[in-house]
């Protein structure tokens, strides 16, 4: 009889230590977003100096040991995104970010997300050191990047598609 409370307190115990991680859905209310991450996020507020001017960035991001996840966004001049081609808008936040990075370009691909345009990428970070990769959506005059960063050898880690795919954009955000 001890034998099989030993053997049951142990299969539930392996089965306990394998419980996939429980993720926190993340709601923006003035970012107009919604996300899941794989735990808590900080926010911050940095102010940005870019060609147009002082820009407020608006950060949500989750780190657990070598691993960050980021959502940031950005309301750039009405003015300024009328006149702009957003192609090369979008191209821009994509060579912002690779150089942030010191990065070299692995892939990308053009995407959309509520009929809005967006990229996706793949980059190496800083000789190797890591793998970057990235969604940037301009909706309105709101540009979204989503970000990962991770060791190369977790660049297909199943977490980063969960990461992008969870990411909802409020009907009114536009």
């Amino acid at each position: 009889m001890n034998r099989i409370k030993i053997c049951t307190f142990l299969i539930l115990l392996v089965i306990t230590s394998c419980a996939k991680e429980k993720w926190y859905t993340f709601e923006s209310k003035e970012g107009k977003f919604s996300i899941e991450m794989p735990g808590k996020p900080s926010i911050d507020v940095k102010k940005v100096n870019s060609e147009i001017g002082i820009l407020e960035m608006n950060l949500t991001m989750y780190e657990k040991s070598n691993v960050a996840y980021l959502v940031s966004y950005s309301d750039y001049p009405s003015n300024i995104i009328n006149q702009i081609n957003i192609s090369e808008f979008l191209d821009n936040a994509r060579d912002g970010a690779i150089s942030n990075v010191q990065g070299k370009l692995l892939s990308e691909q053009v995407i959309e997300i509520n009929n809005y345009p967006g990229r996706q990428i793949k980059a190496e970070i800083a000789g190797g050191k890591g793998t970057f990769m990235g969604r940037f959506f301009l909706v309105g005059s709101r540009l979204y990047s989503l970000m990962v960063t991770l060791p190369s050898e977790d660049s297909y880690d199943k977490n980063i598609s969960k990461f992008f795919n969870s990411f909802k954009i409020k009907k009114n955000a536009g």
